[in-house]
């Protein structure tokens, strides 16, 4: 009993750390390089101890089952579309494969295994680190504006904007939302010392002047709302969620979509739909199109389809090669296979809703499908390790 209290106690800790790491995971690995696979590296050892669990347990959740099914039809139809219709290395396709899944077996592994944390002691935890990394970093924000310590990468709407040591405003940003999304769901309620906390990391992320991140931030500050007049969130929420981010960031749209038809991102989701009917309905699989790996093993999509011209997508220029979540889905998994990946989703979805019973833990999960589905615009979103850390905090602590 006693072993089983320390071993458990343990896992806690380590459970917690994994979640600090997986946060500042951006501005760690500039300066230690492994720190990058971190995500990777989680997926792989809790799909190895579930795998265990599973197998002395005998016992696996409905929920599971329907998620993991999905997660092989989906592997199914890239490799298919890898077999029939284009020629890529396999380094290419084993990288690819993970990164397009690893999200999912993170979060499915993870609440498996994570049922037997205290969540009320993990929340606890949660609570307090929260409030001293929203201080710390609203001190080195404020020493940045006045001294300029770190670069500003960009100017957009009359200002400089910041990422104080993360990589790019982007992660600077997804950490700070992450930040918000642990603390509103840790907070026991949301009272002026919470408004507080969640206005200094919201002012923090406005900073960033990233359009998605600002869209984020007003659609939690509506979930807020919602949460403190227990108002029970419905699935039109999206929807709602949805058309207010396209108000809040059409410039941006416009600009990268509409106005500019050779620039990447709108190359790329034109492209994606391209291949999507050229290829109907498979695809042309993993390690393709618009992902990393496509990039770095170069693939012949590219060329066969004359996008080795545009700025950003050549093989000696991989800027804009993987920043994007869609026209990958389409491109490598044909109609069949973004189907698929919707239901997956979905499905994952449906698992968060299924174990928390509250209208917070429902309104949280409802915020966390909106903001990657909001970065999901312009972004690799779920591809993304910020994906990761979003799915690992709902395991972790609701």
């Amino acid at each position: 009993m006693y072993l089983e209290k320390v071993i458990l106690e343990m896992v806690e800790k380590a459970a917690f750390s994994f979640f600090v790491l997986l946060i500042w995971q951006n501005a760690l690995q500039i300066r230690i390089s492994w720190v990058q696979y971190l995500d990777e590296l989680l997926a792989i050892a809790f799909l190895g101890i579930y795998t265990v669990k599973v197998i002395r347990t005998r016992k696996i959740q409905l929920g599971s089952v329907l998620i993991f099914a999905d997660l092989l039809l989906i592997l199914a139809v890239g490799l298919a579309g890898n077999k029939l219709n284009s020629s890529q290395a396999a380094g290419a396709v084993v990288q690819d494969i993970f990164l397009c899944l690893k999200f999912a077996l993170m979060y499915v592994t993870a609440a498996n295994i994570f049922d037997v944390l205290d969540k009320e002691k993990m929340r606890a935890w949660g609570t307090r680190a929260v409030e001293i990394f929203t201080v710390f970093l609203g001190i080195i924000a404020i020493l940045d504006m006045v001294f300029h310590i770190f670069p500003t990468p960009d100017f957009r709407y009359g200002f400089y904007s910041r990422m104080l040591f993360f990589s790019h405003p982007t992660y600077y940003s997804a950490c700070l939302i992450q930040l918000c999304i642990v603390y509103i769901i840790c907070s026991k309620e949301l009272n002026r010392r919470a408004m507080l906390i969640l206005g200094v990391l919201s002012f923090l992320t406005l900073t960033t002047l990233r359009s998605k991140a600002i869209a984020a931030i007003v659609v939690m500050w509506l979930v807020i709302f919602f949460i403190k007049k227990k108002i029970r969130i419905r699935i039109y929420f999206l929807v709602l969620a949805g058309i207010l981010s396209f108000w809040l960031a059409k410039d941006q749209i416009y600009f990268y979509f509409l106005e500019n038809d050779q620039y990447a991102r709108s190359v790329l989701l034109t492209t994606g739909f391209e291949i999507a009917n050229t290829y109907f309905p498979l695809g042309t699989g993993f390690g393709t199109y618009a992902t990393y790996a496509s990039g770095v093993y170069y693939s012949n999509v590219y060329r066969k389809f004359h996008l080795e011209q545009i700025y950003g997508l050549g093989e000696d220029n991989l800027l804009f090669v993987s920043d994007s979540f869609w026209p990958a889905i389409l491109g490598q998994f044909g109609y069949l296979g973004t189907m698929l990946y919707v239901i997956l989703i979905v499905l994952i979805f449906a698992y968060c809703m299924a174990k928390t019973k509250d209208i917070k833990g429902k309104s949280v999960v409802y915020f966390c499908a909106a903001y990657l589905l909001i970065l999901s615009i312009a972004e690799s979103s779920f591809f993304n390790p910020m994906a990761v850390g979003v799915f690992y905090i709902l395991a972790a602590f609701i």
